[in-house]
């Protein structure tokens, strides 16, 4: 079959990129008849652009202007059998992707098959910054990447999944189709083995079209993983190091095409971090199409407030390999800041120095270990130590 988007955009070369033309095509698809109002609207992109893109595709022969623009039987077998869209449940589709999504009921149902699967993952290890989204943050992300057409058909790798993105979207996509075996392909790299294997349990339990893969990412990107991924997902450690550490390994998966979407969770910040977070993002040839505040809630991370803000980032005509020169020490938080902190047994008051580059690094470690006085598992902090 022809690549008529790949033709499209040789002869049109829109600046916003090639993906523009497929959610060109999918508006069209899902509205079944529409109009270059409601077009440019829906994918925000000028009417003088939209027409020019419409003349193009109706050139093509799979596109129509018959009381609205629709799209031929040509262009239904492009969307439905190139672009994944075959057996689309629309009206779910709808709901999710339209306003109140989460007053609806398929997103209650997602809830509910997320709900246990939620519960039991595994701890997270502060150690290495792993704080735990709630249920309905995991499930927004996952939305919110299939509203910016980054999810059916595509390549999706999450970097680090302590939050079960790559499960969220698996979950969306069998709600969205009754067959989702091929509607995407999704990857999970993780330094910590017991959420890799937890999420292979569920992928296989599920029938989620998920892979997993151990990587430390202070290790460059293997070959099989470069220019591959249309998206990814990451929440990194809330250091300017780990930021960008975790950015430039992301942007090795990434095909390279302008316009494609990077979904970043971080921590609200100071207005000077936060100049630098932008400077890096100058640095790495990628540019916020939207910051939102409060997006993302968390438990049990009072430090932060339990909330952080999720952006949506692009790249653009820049996006390349970069030189592999980043700077791989202080990446966590403990590695910057020298945290260290005592706690005292309630029962028999011996104490206790926990922390990074100790032999106990954390209260949970602490607890399963016990008193080696008394083998009581209750400690009080007595005071922190900033060094």
């Amino acid at each position: 079959m022809k690549n008529y988007i790949e033709r499209v955009y040789e002869n049109i070369k829109i600046d916003e990129g090639k993906v523009f033309l497929e959610s060109f095509l999918r508006e069209v698809y899902l509205n079944v008849r529409t109009s270059n109002k409601d077009i440019a609207e829906a994918i925000r992109l000028p009417i003088p652009i939209v027409s020019a893109i419409k003349k193009e595709f109706i050139k093509e022969k799979i596109l129509a202007q018959q009381n609205g623009i629709i799209l031929t039987s040509d262009g239904i077998k492009y969307v439905e059998e190139e672009l994944k869209y075959s057996g689309l449940k629309r009206e779910v589709y709808k709901d999710l992707v339209g306003e109140n999504p989460l007053n609806k009921k398929a997103f209650n149902e997602l809830s509910a098959d997320l709900s246990e699967i939620m519960d039991k993952r595994p701890e997270a290890d502060l150690l290495i910054d792993q704080t735990h989204c709630t249920l309905t943050t995991s499930l927004k992300r996952a939305i919110f990447c299939l509203k910016s057409n980054s999810l059916i058909g595509k390549n999706i790798i999450c970097i680090g999944d302590d939050d079960l993105v790559s499960v969220s979207l698996g979950l969306l996509l069998k709600k969205l189709f009754k067959d989702s075996s091929d509607k995407a392909y999704i990857k999970a790299l993780d330094i910590d083995d017991r959420y890799l294997e937890y999420i292979s349990e569920i992928s296989s339990k599920f029938k989620l079209n998920i892979s997993c893969e151990n990587l430390d990412l202070r290790v460059p990107i293997k070959d099989e993983l470069l220019s591959r991924f249309d998206c990814f997902f990451t929440d990194p450690p809330y250091t300017l190091n780990g930021l960008r550490l975790f950015l430039k390994r992301g942007i090795d998966t990434l095909k390279k095409e302008k316009g494609l979407s990077i979904f970043l969770s971080f921590g609200h910040k100071s207005p000077d971090f936060t100049l630098k977070m932008m400077k890096l993002f100058t640095d790495l040839n990628i540019v916020p199409m939207e910051i939102i505040r409060g997006f993302n809630k968390y438990i049990g991370a009072g430090i932060i407030g339990n909330e952080g803000q999720f952006m949506h980032l692009s790249t653009t005509s820049n996006i390349k390999n970069l030189r592999d020169d980043i700077p791989l020490d202080n990446i966590y938080t403990g590695e910057i800041r020298d945290r260290k902190k005592i706690y005292i047994c309630k029962n028999c008051g011996e104490k206790y120095e926990i922390g990074f580059g100790m032999e106990v690094k954390t209260i949970e470690d602490l607890k399963r270990i016990r008193c080696k006085k008394c083998n009581s598992s209750t400690f009080d902090i007595q005071k922190k130590i900033f060094k």
